[in-house]
């Protein structure tokens, strides 16, 4: 199974926007492997804040960001079909 960490805050339109951008890719990930994807607000929790309050949104999988900030769509899709075929982000 793979585990995707969406990290996002209250309000943010960047985070909305990544939002958007992933679900087809979620979807078709999804046709050929497990995915649970976890959103977290980065208000909740002092590490989190830390972290990523300055780059939200920020997607990690395995503890590594695969994608944070604005990213275009061809960012988006290169790191789904990294995940898909396992490779190190």
């Amino acid at each position: 199974m793979i585990e995707i960490v969406f990290y996002s805050g209250i309000h943010c339109s960047l985070c909305d926007r990544l939002d958007q951008l992933i679900r087809p890719h979620l979807e078709d990930l999804r046709r050929h492997t497990p995915v649970e994807l976890i959103k977290r607000d980065v208000g909740d929790d002092s590490d989190w804040r830390r972290l990523y309050a300055t780059r939200i949104p920020v997607l990690t999988c395995g503890g590594k960001v695969v994608l944070e900030g604005r990213p275009e769509p061809e960012q988006v899709a290169q790191a789904f079909a990294c995940l898909l075929s396992g490779c190190e982000q």
